[in-house]
């Protein structure tokens, strides 16, 4: 059976308590992780978005910090690959690596991803929800539109955020 879904997801209180259920719509076997458990991967999302939807670099880099793993993966559209080089490459103490590969493939590592640094994106929302991360983060103010904040994502770490004007 194909099912085709198209619209706005973005209310995902609705979606948790069907989440099993959600989970058996797709054949997520093509998704069998291959990223070792000490890596760390971060959706970011900064060229399509206006001022107040930007998530600073500030608080991505607090997270990696905190983190501490030794292999760090960024996730991003190619229109934000040389912002996310600036950003993030003179981190010290971690192999780099910026994937950005197209939907599918991105979509795929942030599904596989042991921890996983959510973007304020339902791109990265999605992959989470239908892969198994042990570790989430994700900002706490999704936008400053309350009707698509993604809130409340079962065990996710919520951490203030503070956008990149």
């Amino acid at each position: 059976v194909n099912y085709h879904f198209s619209g706005f997801f973005q209310r995902g209180h609705l979606y948790h308590q069907h989440r099993d259920m959600i989970r058996s719509f797709f054949d997520l076997a093509p998704f069998a992780s291959h990223y070792p458990c000490r890596e760390l991967i971060a959706h970011v999302r900064w060229h399509d978005y206006g001022p107040k939807h930007r998530i600073h670099p500030d608080w991505y880099r607090d997270i990696i910090r905190e983190e501490h793993l030794p292999y760090l993966t960024v996730v991003c559209p190619p229109e934000d690959v040389d912002t996310v080089k600036k950003e993030f490459s003179e981190m010290e103490g971690y192999y780099f690596n910026i994937h950005s590969r197209g939907v599918y493939e991105d979509f795929k590592a942030l599904f596989e991803s042991h921890t996983l640094i959510m973007a304020n994106s339902t791109f990265s929302w999605w992959a989470a929800f239908l892969g198994n991360p042990v570790k989430i983060y994700k900002p706490k103010q999704w936008l400053p539109i309350p009707e698509v904040n993604l809130t409340g994502f079962p065990g996710a770490i919520e951490l203030d955020n503070k956008m990149w004007e």
